[in-house]
């Protein structure tokens, strides 16, 4: 109990580098310092300690009738090539490891024995898991060996059986480590069957050093008896794979039992050898799916993961199953010319390396049971090449692109079109769903497909590797949880709803804003701010220690407030997502955004702090990307109407260095699913904003007016950030003067003045009638006064 197997291959590699000459490595961690570790990390692990009474919670003593005190000793040796598919075929089919294979074949001879298809087993592990960053015991001598049980569960059907075997032995935490520091090794504390697989004993031989196959005599002292009644070790030498079984069965039983495992496990071998692709099991998935589930999803289709959907994916998969036929929302279209000429098989085949690349390109989703997003290892390429010199069709073609729907059970959801003009004059199409890539993930992938076009051009070797960095940020979702708590916290400030109803055309002002849901058709009204006021507004960013993006949101927000009579605005604003523990993300293509509110109360503060207060909320936002915005609309109404997007994202290298392509930007077309939102662009010398609207609401003059109301609201703040925020004027007086007199709108015979200000108590109850000074009166308020004094008089 000194040494064990693992100690004596490091103590023959360092035996043998001291023949040669060599020096020894650096001295790892001592035994004493890993079993004090190993003793802390037991003591506070409770949800291990459960984990191992779950396991033992159904452990059934094998029959005493199968008992005897005799032992046995049974020798089963298998050939050479049933050995060599086992160790180098077998495990590609449901990605299992040997042990996996080995204990279900022993788990299916059980049954044979006992009748049971449940059985529990001792298992031994070398124990040289890390068990903390500061111990590396990987180089030292003693005694690591551990055993803990495992529960085995099989059935009649083999792979079923196999299946679960894998799927038990991938939830043992940290390989059994710590189980013997949580409960030790009392006597019948441990099941009665004994497994050990203790590898390839002659694969770690080290130049001419070989393990010797001599006899050495007895190894143990005949009083020396273990306590186990079934005791089995396996191992591989000279390309055999070998066991030696001692037992307390009787004989009879004890060939029932050897005889089927042979038989099972020549059964496994050639099932799993013989299978051309692979399939997932729930333990590759997290548990996310149950078994019979993942198997439907990759019945036709070999799957590389699946993941529960993101709560922006969510969302999208709810819109298009509600509305995905009639609406075209989150399709983004893309198009660009290419002023060269055009290979075009290299460059097809220069997105087909994209799509190996980026998992997202072979995405698809499913919605049965739960909203999961399903890794397709392959998927087809939409590829559409077209000869067309028509200005008109090419038109014509863009907008049947646009009202394409896709089905979000299949994979690959985007689609390219070339279109050839002249030999040196082409365009191209690219539209994807939203729910596979954000802005900066199309930016990623465009760059990374025109160079390697360039390459394959240049008949360049393209070795490209996985884009794992979306794989894990999957990963990292699913295992942290969520930030739901953090969000219910901030919401729980919120008290006040900012109404837009007073925008609204004026035939529609029985239209209630935040109950429109269906957006129809969208137009975007553009503001480019001059040079003096973009140097202004980075220059006071610099000075107060903020970002363009904190102080773009309060004038939105002020704006809102202006129109919406409110003290407290909130509106959607869409975050990166990327600001996570993951190396190269700025490098991946894929969907990380995430819209959450902000809230900005319009109170006597100044407006630096304001601004200041928005920094930290984004900042903290960023921070708590993780939740779903629907888990947090319980009641089913939106939370705000208008969003803003701000476009701080790297522009692809595609469109602002000429690599030989000629390219240049032609349009981006992407509608929203929100009556508002703004989207603020700083890219190279312009800083331009564009209020995307829906036409079925707004009308073009009150676009224009809000824009106008906003770039006013900007120049005001650049000298004001010290005066209060409800001193900060939104028009000078001229505009004043001359715009707010021209108010004349239509309005409805049917209803008098005391049922239309009734009807807008209803709409807006807590919005800002009238205000005097520092008095307030809200609708609801002013309503009830004005009821007081009627009654009066």
């Amino acid at each position: 109990l000194i040494i064990d197997a693992v100690s004596w291959r490091i103590l023959a590699d360092d035996l043998c580098r001291l023949y040669q000459g060599e020096r020894l490595g650096n001295k790892g961690s001592s035994y004493r310092q890993w079993v004090a570790a190993l003793e802390g990390d037991g003591c506070k692990n409770q949800e291990e300690k459960e984990y191992w009474n779950g396991v033992m919670s159904d452990y059934i003593p094998i029959n005493a009738s199968l008992k005897t005190t005799v032992s046995h000793s049974v020798d089963l040796s298998f050939t050479k090539s049933l050995t060599s598919r086992l160790l180098h075929e077998s495990g590609k089919a449901y990605n299992t490891q040997i042990n996996d294979i080995l204990l279900t074949a022993l788990g299916l001879s059980l049954s044979e024995l006992t009748g049971h298809w449940v059985h529990h087993v001792v298992l031994e592990g070398h124990g040289r898991e890390e068990i903390n960053a500061e111990i590396d015991v990987s180089r030292t001598l003693g005694w690591f060996t551990t055993l803990f049980p495992v529960r085995i569960e099989v059935c009649q059907d083999l792979v079923l059986s196999l299946k679960r075997v894998k799927d038990a032995q991938r939830q043992i935490p940290q390989h059994g480590v710590g189980y013997g520091a949580l409960f030790g090794y009392e006597q019948n504390s441990l099941p009665e069957i004994s497994f050990n697989y203790l590898g390839q004993l002659d694969k770690g031989s080290v130049n001419d050093w070989d393990l010797c196959s001599d006899a050495v005599g007895e190894t143990n002292d005949p009083l020396n008896r273990d306590t186990y009644l079934f005791n089995l070790n396996g191992w591989v030498s000279e390309g055999h794979l070998q066991f030696n079984i001692v037992s307390r069965l009787p004989e009879a039983a004890l060939s029932v039992v050897t005889d089927k495992f042979t038989v099972y496990l020549k059964a496994l071998v050639e099932h799993t050898a013989s299978q051309s692709r692979t399939y997932l099991t729930c333990s590759d998935v997290e548990q996310v799916v149950a078994q019979d589930y993942l198997d439907r999803l990759q019945e036709h289709q070999e799957l590389e993961a699946v993941y529960k959907a993101s709560s922006l994916q969510q969302g999208f998969i709810y819109h298009a199953l509600t509305q995905g036929d009639t609406d075209e929302a989150y399709r983004v279209q893309i198009s660009w010319h290419y002023k060269s000429a055009i290979d075009k098989s290299k460059l097809k085949e220069a997105w087909h390396y994209a799509q190996r690349k980026y998992p997202a390109l072979r995405l698809r989703f499913a919605w049965e049971e739960q909203m999961l997003q399903v890794v397709d290892k392959e998927s087809r390429l939409n590829w559409n090449y077209i000869e067309c010199a028509d200005e008109a069709e090419i038109q014509d073609l863009k907008a049947r692109d646009r009202l394409s729907a896709y089905d979000l059970s299949e994979s690959g959801l985007f689609r390219v079109t070339l279109i050839k003009q002249h030999a040196s004059h082409y365009t191209c199409i690219f539209n994807n769903h939203h729910a596979i890539l954000d802005g900066w993930g199309v930016a990623v992938l465009l760059d990374y497909v025109h160079e390697t076009y360039k390459r394959l051009c240049a008949d360049e070797v393209i070795e490209s590797s996985e884009d794992v960095g979306y794989l894990e940020t999957q990963k990292y979702i699913q295992t942290t949880g969520s930030d739901k708590f953090y969000w219910e916290g901030y919401l729980s400030q919120l008290d006040e709803r900012v109404c837009l109803d007073g925008l609204v055309k004026p035939g529609l002002r029985d239209v209630v804003v935040s109950e429109y849901k269906y957006i129809h058709k969208t137009q975007e009204q553009q503001l480019v701010l001059s040079q003096s006021l973009k140097i202004d507004l980075i220059l006071l960013s610099q000075e107060r220690g903020v970002t363009l993006n904190a102080i773009l949101q309060y004038a939105w927000h002020k704006v809102l407030s202006v129109y919406g009579y409110s003290r407290q605005t909130t509106v959607g604003t869409v975050i990166s997502g990327r600001n996570l523990p993951i190396d190269n993300l700025e490098q991946s293509a894929g969907l990380y955004i995430n819209t959450v509110p902000l809230i900005v109360n319009h109170d006597e503060r100044k407006i630096i702090d304001v601004i200041q207060q928005i920094q930290e909320d984004i900042n903290e936002a960023n921070s708590h990307s993780k939740v779903n915005l629907a888990e947090l609309q319980s009641s089913g109404e939106r939370l705000f109407d208008t969003l803003f997007v701000y476009e701080n994202y790297p522009v692809s290298q595609s469109f602002t260095h000429d690599q030989g392509l000629n390219i240049c930007i032609d349009e981006v077309v992407e509608k929203l699913d929100y009556p508002l939102a703004l989207v603020a662009y700083n890219k190279d010398e312009n800083f331009s904003l564009s209020l995307k609207y829906t036409e079925d609401l707004f009308s073009q003059d009150i676009i224009e007016m809000i824009l106008t109301v906003f770039q006013s609201v900007l120049s005001e703040l650049i000298n004001k950030t010290s005066f209060k925020s409800t001193e900060l004027k939104y028009l000078n007086d001229n505009k004043i003067t001359l715009g707010f007199n021209h108010n004349y709108l239509q309005y409805s015979d049917a209803k008098n003045l005391v049922k239309t200000f009734e009807s807008q108590v209803q709409r807006n109850p807590d919005g800002i009638a009238i205000s005097h000074g520092k008095l307030k009166y809200t609708y609801q308020e002013l309503n009830k006064k004005s009821n007081q004094f009627a009654h009066y008089l």
